[in-house]
């Protein structure tokens, strides 16, 4: 069951992109862990509620730029 969020994201320049889905129905983690991904970026099987999209680009030379962000809702 769940329903699937599908999230699309651009960068000026970068080499690869890095995000991490948080749901706001568990305590916030003490670190936010992130995973290799590309646009758009598919989180099947997300049961109701809230969660934190967070994506960062990540150039050649490993730097890392700050997370971007965005609130979604399943319903």
């Amino acid at each position: 069951g769940g329903r699937t969020a599908t999230i699309r994201f651009t960068a000026a320049r970068h080499l690869r992109f890095e995000c991490a889905l948080v749901s706001r129905a568990t305590p916030a983690p003490a670190r936010i862990h992130y995973a290799g991904c590309r646009s758009p970026a598919t989180y099947p099987r997300l049961g109701d509620g809230a969660y934190d999209f967070f994506v960062r680009a990540v150039t050649l030379a490993g730097r890392r730029s700050p997370p971007a962000g965005r609130l979604i809702t399943i319903r």
